[in-house]
């Protein structure tokens, strides 16, 4: 969550230095005085530095239920659990959310590489299933889309914002957490995933 003060730090200095100075300050200047904001909005737009948080769950043997009945677009229904014994991606996120829609062509370029050596992808939202059908008409994507209209893996999971991923072993011990947009296809990352998938075989 370091990026998040960061950001509000930059923006707080420099709402406090333009809205004091405005009069005196020339359009050259502020706009100059605004970079540091813009900077760390792309920063975290397109792609943090370094990869996402390792988290300690894994090496603690820690498990996390991820059980909770979800439905497919098509109005079936299935359960995240219906994929244990494999590395599981789960992305929260909603067709309103810029840093989401940002990420996911990333995302399709990550299960596009590692989808056929048994990396299972799920973006799951709460919203209405005539909303997602709408966004994914003009965008398709080629991993699982699933809808989780009461929020059981939300509170499960305890996702504050949006958005937000989890990777998870084939024992259900989290690997990766990310909040925020991320370059899911950088090749620093992929080494990552590579290993990860090597190591569930």
């Amino acid at each position: 969550m370091s990026w998040l003060i960061l950001l509000g730090l930059v923006f707080l200095v420099t709402f406090f230095v333009i809205s004091k100075l405005r009069h005196r300050l020339s359009p050259r200047l502020v706009l100059l005085m605004a970079l540091p904001l813009l900077t760390v909005s792309l920063w975290m737009q397109f792609g943090q530095l370094g990869l996402p948080n390792q988290a300690e769950a894994a090496s603690s043997e820690e498990t996390y239920d991820l059980s909770g009945q979800l439905f497919t677009l098509d109005g079936g229904s299935t359960n995240a659990t219906d994929f244990d014994g494999k590395i599981i991606f789960i992305n929260f996120w909603a067709t309103w959310c810029g840093p989401c829609r940002a990420e996911m062509p990333s995302m399709a370029k990550l299960y596009e590489e590692f989808g056929d050596d048994g990396l299972v992808m799920l973006a799951i939202t709460d919203e209405k299933p005539e909303t997602v059908h709408k966004y994914l008409e003009k965008t398709p994507y080629p991993f699982t889309v699933l809808l989780d209209p009461d929020g059981i893996l939300f509170r499960k999971l305890r996702v504050r914002g949006l958005p937000t991923t989890f990777v998870f072993n084939q024992k259900s011990e989290l690997l990766l957490e990310h909040v925020g947009g991320y370059n899911w296809s950088k090749p620093e990352l992929l080494d990552e995933f590579r290993r990860m998938l090597k190591e569930a075989e």
